[in-house]
């Protein structure tokens, strides 16, 4: 565990560091993330030449606290597959944390971008929906990342007109909690990238008509990072369209 802390540190170091923050719009960055079964499809956008654009993807097990072997492509490799990134053998229902790194060399200068998402795997039974969990989330040195959401409202339709298992029921509540909330983790606020800070905002997906002013969604997030974790607990209600909090214990140390 001390040499994960001792990687970690070093690494917001190395890009806190840097004379200009890297802008999203200069290199490759994650455009949409498709979940299955047993594997994950990453589309990305497409900025600047191939030439000396480099790709690096890590995932890791966040339950089994295990790296899935990770992608390096950089150059020739990247003339058929830029763009669209697979990763397969992956472990049904599982949570996985996904850190998605880019290079290139823009305008005679390189510029690296840096992404970290965390998703959740389709479970077996439910195989014949493609897509998967996918929200944004803080990786570090993926020691575990445990987010937990919530959503109270009241329901706009009717009870299903068929019974249902208990564990195909509680697929589908939670189906219907990510449905109803995005959360993303970032470390962007207003443009400006901050190392060393994490901000997490959740947004409504409907639309404001579309929910009561009595509807209260509530995200519940545990960010564990090597010896350091805390807790948030985020409410968004009906007439808000997102909120935005900052979490900075695990980097103030």
């Amino acid at each position: 565990m001390t040499t994960n802390a001792c990687y970690f540190l070093l690494f917001f170091t190395a890009f806190s560091g840097a004379d200009v923050a890297p802008r999203h719009q200069d290199v490759d960055h994650i455009v949409d993330i498709e979940v299955d079964q047993t594997q994950v499809i990453i589309s990305t956008s497409k900025e600047g030449s191939v030439e000396h654009l480099k790709i690096h993807i890590e995932l890791v097990d966040i339950e089994a606290n295990k790296k899935v072997n990770p992608v390096d492509l950089a150059g020739l490799w990247l003339t058929i597959t830029r763009g669209r990134y697979t990763i397969p053998f992956l472990r049904p229902d599982t949570w996985y944390g996904v850190r998605f790194r880019s290079e290139n060399v823009i305008n005679g200068r390189t510029i690296s971008h840096e992404d970290e998402r965390l998703i959740k795997t389709k479970p077996r039974e439910e195989g014949h929906n493609s897509l998967g969990t996918a929200i944004g989330g803080l990786i570090g040195t993926f020691p575990g990342v445990a987010p937990v959401q919530e959503h109270y409202a009241t329901a706009p339709h009717g009870a299903p007109a068929a019974p249902h298992s208990a564990s195909h029921v509680e697929h589908k509540k939670e189906e219907a909690h990510l449905d109803a909330i995005d959360v993303k983790m970032h470390r962007s606020l207003d443009g400006v990238e901050n190392f060393e800070s994490l901000y997490v905002t959740v947004a409504w997906k409907n639309r404001l008509e579309a929910r009561s002013n009595s509807t209260t969604g509530l995200v519940k997030l545990r960010v564990i990072c090597d010896a350091s974790e805390t807790n948030e607990e985020i409410r968004l209600r009906g007439d808000e369209d997102a909120a935005t909090v900052e979490i900075t214990a695990l980097f103030t140390r």
